[in-house]
């Protein structure tokens, strides 16, 4: 179960990969669907993980690679002019350098959440085969996992928006 775990965080991490091409290309219908298969690798690496006798090699990379994914996208949406250089640019400096420096999740959530945002809304406003994909997938997601994102996700997140208002007070309180 270790090693399908980390087949599927490293499938995942070439799906980041291809996302900024396909999206970049203006191939929404495939990058829907490379997007709704990056949330199941997700899901069942999660799983399996959890199911396996011994750790896992990438364990420890996947919310990395899960941010790589939400950085692919965004890419890919510059590159395709969906949305603004500087915008996406932003986005990815901001939101996954924070992640990097400051460790904290709720900068990845950010940059996931806005990258697959603006990619269904493209996709649906564009009329994308298979723009219902991962609407579809995030349903059967969260109906499966609902008290693990209720009591874990959720929390996580507010908890690290929290810590990124306290830091900034703390900054803002220092003397010169």
């Amino acid at each position: 179960m270790a090693a399908l775990a980390d087949v599927l965080t490293g499938l995942r991490a070439l799906i980041a990969l291809l996302l900024v091409a396909m999206v970049g290309r203006g191939r929404l219908d495939t990058a829907v669907a490379l997007l709704a298969v990056a949330w199941l690798t997700d899901f069942f690496d999660g799983r399996s993980a959890r199911a396996a006798t011994r750790p896992t090699h990438l364990g420890q990379w996947d919310l990395g690679v899960d941010t790589f994914v939400g950085a692919g996208v965004m890419v890919g949406l510059a590159l395709g002019g969906y949305v603004n250089w500087g915008v996406g640019l932003l986005a990815v400096v901001v939101l996954g350098g924070g992640w990097v420096l400051l460790g904290n999740t709720a900068l990845s959530s950010a940059l996931q959440a806005t990258a697959y945002g603006v990619l269904m809304w493209q996709a649906y406003t564009t009329e994308a085969q298979g723009w219902w994909l991962p609407p579809v997938v995030i349903v059967i997601m969260a109906a499966i996992n609902w008290n693990r994102f209720i009591h874990d996700s959720i929390p996580g997140f507010f908890a690290g928006i929290a810590d990124l208002y306290t830091s900034a007070r703390q900054l803002v309180r220092r003397p010169s």
